[in-house]
């Protein structure tokens, strides 16, 4: 058995037992979160949060109003990494919450 038909298998599992959506959404959450990282460090990171992911908009809770002028400055280039990242056009809008 092959790794392309394990991918597969899970992915059919996920969707008979429904949580496949959630589980998508997760993912693209954690991925979010590990790029704010990334990019700007773990002492923004500990202000800044993706809290929710629907509809193809990131829900963004951030502790300070300047950081968010920051973050919004950023925003197309946030999209694009994680994109990238994604190998699909998941993410559409980033809302933000202060």
């Amino acid at each position: 058995m092959s790794w392309l038909n394990i991918n597969e298998q899970l992915n059919k599992n996920l969707i008979q037992k429904g949580i496949k959506k959630k589980v998508d959404e997760f993912l693209v959450i954690t991925l979010a979160n590990e790029l704010i990282e990334e990019i700007w460090g773990v002492e923004l990171q500990q202000k800044v949060r993706v809290v929710y992911f629907k509809n193809n908009i990131l829900v963004v809770a951030i502790l300070s109003n300047i950081i968010e002028e920051e973050f919004k400055f950023h925003k197309d280039n946030f999209i694009k990494k994680i994109n990238n990242k994604l190998g699909n056009n998941v993410v559409k809008n980033l809302r933000f919450l202060s």
